[in-house]
Order: structure tokens, then sequence, then C-alpha cells
């Protein structure tokens, strides 16, 4: 009889070692580096408590307005959120509670990491990971914790073959140490970037994204650059974009003591992806080297872009991984990775 999967926990809370992270209170992620919401019926109602619009339909959810600034319309001058400071985190839409935290169940306990398109997680002096401050983000209104992803006790290497949960940890281990060790996310990789896309082609993509329309969003301007990037790649196009989407905030950032080399910046990044797993709830190990191997190319072009707009070596590292995890959270990176082929 086979065995049936381990049973995944939230509890206990685990952080991986190294990961540092603390919120400056920033605002960036109150603007749209990603979509605000959605929001649930019960939410909206006591948001209108506080505003008397502060939602919006949007392809049918319902989404949290966003003003000319960009940002959130809850976002005070002094870049705090309104419903933090007048009803505390609990009072919150649940994804901007959250936010930048995310959750993975395992057979071992909640994997908890911070997402790296938040410049609190990437740039500056920041501690150590401050569990209760990630529990109470994590916590909803009935007390418990939800997962963003659940992890069984098996994990896919490709097409064909799963590998216990227990073994893989050894390998992981591994490329966790050397990630620390070395700061070489492509050698850790050890995978070539750009794998064969079914039904379109590398450049096809980056046609589609420079087509697309300019709705006026800091989103439309990380599309473009991620576009440009990837003709920079493939066609030895160079970059020509010059409006950086969330350059106010990096400059913010970058005001803060504690200068970080790219390589730290992006090791760091990939540790975290490796290990919170949520890679392996859409792609095999084999073709999740291989996207990664990928992002890290586009992340190249935008960092050496950035430098050649004056962007300092370790901000430009930081900012690449905002306009990348932007685009590659959307759809248009959703629709990419379906078609990859081994």
């Amino acid at each position: 009889m086979a065995k049936s999967p381990q049973k995944t926990k939230i509890e206990p809370f685990l952080v991986r070692g190294g990961a540092a992270y603390r919120c400056f209170g920033d605002g960036l992620c109150c603007t749209d580096i990603h979509g605000l919401g959605p929001v649930t019926k019960h939410e909206a109602k006591e948001l209108r408590t506080l505003s008397a619009d502060p939602v919006v339909d949007q392809d049918g959810e319902i989404m949290l307005r966003v003003v000319a600034s960009g940002g959130c319309g809850f976002l005070q001058e002094d870049l705090l959120c309104k419903i933090h400071a007048e009803r505390g985190i609990q009072a919150k839409p649940e994804g901007c509670r959250r936010f930048p935290f995310r959750l993975t169940a395992t057979p071992d306990g909640g994997r908890v990491t911070a997402q790296h398109r938040c410049p609190c997680r990437t740039m500056g002096d920041r501690p150590e990971f401050d569990l209760a401050e990630a529990k109470e983000a994590l916590r909803g209104g009935n007390g418990q914790s939800r997962p963003d992803a659940r992890i069984d006790g098996s994990i896919p290497i490709d097409k064909q073959k799963r590998m216990k949960f227990e073994k893989w940890k050894t390998i992981e281990a591994e490329l966790l140490a050397r990630l620390s060790r070395d700061q070489n996310p492509e050698a850790v990789l050890d995978a070539r970037p750009f794998p064969v896309l079914r039904g379109t082609t590398w450049k096809r993509v980056a046609t589609e994204m420079l087509e697309s329309e300019d709705d006026g969003t800091a989103f439309a301007k990380a599309l473009r650059w991620v576009g440009e990037a990837l003709m920079a790649v493939h066609d030895d196009r160079p970059m020509d974009v010059k409006v950086r989407p969330w350059a106010s905030a990096f400059e913010r950032a970058a005001k803060r003591p504690g200068e970080r080399s790219p390589e730290e910046v992006l090791s760091d990044w990939l540790a975290d992806e490796i290990w919170c797993l949520e890679w392996s709830q859409r792609l095999p190990w084999n073709l999740a080297r291989r996207d990664y191997a990928s992002r890290l190319a586009i992340a190249g072009a935008i960092r050496n872009h950035l430098s050649s707009l004056g962007v300092p070596p370790g901000q430009a590292a930081a900012e690449s991984l905002t306009i990348l995890d932007a685009v590659c959270e959307s759809q248009w990176w959703e629709d990419v990775t379906t078609d990859m082929v081994p």
C-alpha cells in the first residue's frame, strides 16, 4: 500500500538562516508594485466606514482604489497606512496585512519569507526576521494563519520523478550553503536560461510586452523594462528606457546605512525563492532552475542599464528585482512558465 503524503503544518514558524527584514514604513508596498487587492465584500464594507469611495471593480474583483500618485487612497503623506494608524494591523485587508510575508506549510512547519519586491527586504541594515511581527501579519481574524502554499511529502524534480521531502532538504541545504558562501547564483543554479517556449519565442514575448498599451501605471513601465531587457539579451539591442517605475522609493531606501553588493542581493533573493518552495507548485525543479536562470539574466540586463543611468550597484540589483518581480508575479509570466518546454 502506498504511503499517504506527510501531513503539512504551519507551526512552528521557520525562518531561513541569514534572512533579514525590517519595515521602514517606506510606503512602496501601498503602490502599484502589485494589484491592491482583491478585498472581500466584508472588508470593503469596513473600508467604507473610513472613506466614501475606497474600492473599485476590476475585472470582477474588488480592488482598493489607486489615486493619481499611483498609491492606495489610504496612503498618508507620511507614507504610512491610514487604516493601520487608526485601527491597527488586523483592520487592514488580508493582502495588505500579509505583505511582504509569505508562508509555506511543510511537514516541518511553516516556512516564512518576505518578498524581495520590497526594498525593506533588499536594502540597508536590517535585523533578522522578527517572528512575532510575521505571525501578527499572517494571522487572520480567526486567529489562524493561512499558508500561501502547501508542500506534502515530496518535491517534483522533473515531469516523471518526485523526491521525498527529507531527501530534498539535503540538496536544498547544499544549494543554500553555496549561495551564502560563494554568492554566485548563476553557478548554483547550473542551468541554461530561456528554455524553448511552446508555441512562441522569447523575442515574441518581448515584442508583446513592448507593444502592450501604456496605461500610465508603474506596472506598465516595469513591463517595458522587462521587454527591453529581453530584447537586450536576445537581440543584442541596447536598452533605451529611462523612466524608473519606483525611483523615489529606492532613492529613499538608498539613504539608509548598509550598502550591499549586487551578488549578495541576488543570492539572498534566490535563496528565499528556493527555500519558500512556491516554485514546486507550478514547475518541477528541472524547469524551475531554468526559470530562475532566465530571471537572473533579465535582472542582469536591467541592473546594467540602471548602472548606466547612475544608480549604485547594490541599489541597481535591488531595483531590478522589484521591476522583475512585479512582472513575474503577473499573468504575463504565468503564461511564459506554462509554455516552457523541458
